[in-house]
């Protein structure tokens, strides 16, 4: 073969497997970088965003910046959980197409992008606005996709648009006012927890305390033919405050606490005093709180020499934390947990049960 036939033959070879390589990248789907962004303009308007609106058949939930910070508008413009906003927002901005569905109207809820405000329909219409109420962006979310691969991805439809499109991420679209508020209440830890009063709506009383953080719960006077029904129990009753998480929050003039209300004082070891005020009003648990400080244990602590200087200047004081407290709680009334209700409101003989008698003792233990 002569030099001119093998440069033919060469160049041949290389038109083929140049044709064979690109339509092999044409059938092959494309990488998380080559797909196109459904929201292109969301990327420089990220910081631009100031309310977060979604609606469906049941109504519409709002969450707005203001002066810089984010409320929930349904929960009495409560402060909102700005990582869930923020994670929110950004999960919107990383939406990539993956492939166009259908755009006939009958088909819709079969991917969940039907009109949101329709009989029966699952969807959620999405807005993010910016500060002068225009749309950033505005969707229909439908149902996540059913698949085995561990890419996540969801159908939507662009308002105004008939076509429905699978794109890759995912995205945490809900209308309970729980899942956007700051639920992280409180968190005073169980190890500062000295005493816990009880006073119930029908007058009784009960009183627990204990000597040192690494000691049990024990009843104060204890009837001699009684003992503590468990220490699990008893001990949960000092740790209301510790990881205290809310389900909504009421301003506090809209609610009125009757006599059926428990108050419940909770002290720690170093003064702080939390007086909860708990009630069950039209099947909710309401519980309302202030804090206040125990001068006299605050005098001793602060007279006592094993605390160090520098401990002083760089702790922060019980009267500040007490300050702080009651700017966060005092405007408002917190829904709770049936769980967390159900702590503060046990009945005095919820607590304890009838020691055994003697011979009833020997013969458990002889069994």
């Amino acid at each position: 073969m002569n030099s001119r036939n093998l440069l033919i033959l060469t160049g041949c070879t290389l038109a083929i497997l140049l044709v064979t390589v690109i339509s092999k990248q044409q059938r092959e789907p494309r990488t998380e970088l080559q797909r196109t962004l459904v929201f292109p303009e969301l990327t420089e308007n990220v910081n631009n965003v100031t309310d977060i609106v979604i609606e469906n058949n049941n109504g519409s939930l709002t969450i707005s910046k203001q002066n810089e910070q984010w409320i929930v508008n349904e929960a009495n413009n409560y402060p909102a959980n700005f990582d869930k906003i923020k994670s929110t927002i950004l999960q919107v901005r990383d939406l990539r197409i993956v492939s166009k569905k259908t755009n006939k109207p009958e088909l819709y809820s079969e991917l969940g992008v039907e009109d949101p405000k329709s009989d029966d329909a699952t969807s959620h219409l999405l807005s993010l606005k910016d500060k002068s109420g225009k749309d950033i962006i505005t969707t229909i979310v439908g149902k996540p996709r059913k698949s085995s691969s561990e890419t996540q991805g969801l159908y939507l439809r662009i308002a105004g648009s008939d076509q429905a499109l699978l794109v890759q991420g995912s995205l945490d679209i809900t209308m309970t006012v729980s899942n956007w508020i700051e639920q992280n209440l409180l968190n005073i830890t169980d190890d500062r927890v000295k005493k816990t009063i009880i006073k119930f709506n029908d007058g009784s009383m009960i009183t627990l305390n204990r000597a040192d953080k690494e000691a049990d719960f024990s009843i104060i006077d204890l009837p001699i033919d009684k003992e503590p029904e468990s220490s699990y129990i008893i001990n949960s009753l000092g740790t209301f405050l510790s990881n205290l998480t809310i389900e909504n929050a009421l301003p506090r003039p809209s609610v009125t606490f009757t006599d059926d209300r428990t108050t419940t004082t909770i002290e720690t070891f170093d003064g702080l005093v939390a007086t909860i005020e708990s009630e069950k009003i039209d099947e909710k648990n309401h519980v309302a709180f202030n804090f206040s400080i125990n001068e006299k244990v605050l005098d001793q602590l602060n007279t006592e020499e094993t605390i160090a200087k520098d401990e002083q200047t760089t702790k922060p004081s019980v009267e500040q934390e007490i300050a702080e407290l009651n700017e966060k709680t005092a405007n408002w009334v917190y829904i709770v947990s049936d769980f967390e209700y159900n702590t503060l409101v046990k009945k005095r003989d919820d607590l304890m049960k009838d020691v055994k008698p003697d011979e009833e003792i020997e013969e458990s233990s002889s069994i």
